[in-house]
C-alpha cells in the first residue's frame, strides 16, 4: 500500500491517537503488517493500527496481523467505508475496525474540547 490514501490516513490516524494523550510508536521497515502502535498515557490500553483504505484487499493482512499481535494489543483496521458484514466480521475475529471519516471526526472534536479547556483556564 503506497501513495497518498496512505499518508492521509497515516496523518488523520496519528493525529486522533495523539489527541487523546496516546503515545505514538512508527513501525517502519516490512517486518510488520500494522503502521504503528499507540499506547494511552497510563499504559492500559495498547492498539496496533493497520491502515487499509480498501478492506476488501487487505484481509490476508488482517490474519496476518492477528497472529503477529503483540501480548496485550487490539488490532485496529482504519479503512474507507466497511459493511455489516465486515464489521461483525471483526467483533468475531477479536478486532476493531473503524472509517477514516470516523477518527478525523473525533480529532476534531477532541481539538475543539481541549482549545475550550485552554481558553476558560486562560
Amino acid at each position: 500500500m503506497s501513495g497518498q490514501p496512505v499518508k492521509k490516513y497515516l496523518s488523520v490516524s496519528s493525529l486522533t491517537f495523539k489527541a487523546f494523550g496516546y503515545e505514538l510508536a512508527l513501525t517502519p521497515g516490512k517486518g510488520t503488517v500494522w503502521h504503528f502502535r499507540a499506547t494511552n498515557p497510563s499504559r492500559t490500553k495498547h492498539y496496533v493500527i493497520l491502515l487499509a483504505p480498501k478492506i476488501n484487499q487487505s484481509k490476508m493482512l488482517i490474519k496476518i496481523g492477528l497472529k503477529k499481535l503483540p501480548d496485550e494489543h487490539r488490532l485496529v483496521v482504519v479503512t474507507s467505508d466497511y459493511t455489516t458484514e465486515e464489521y461483525t466480521e471483526a467483533e468475531n475475529q477479536g478486532y476493531t475496525i473503524t472509517t477514516i471519516d470516523t477518527l478525523d471526526s473525533f480529532a476534531k472534536e477532541m481539538i475543539q474540547i481541549q482549545s475550550r479547556r485552554r481558553d476558560l483556564n486562560l
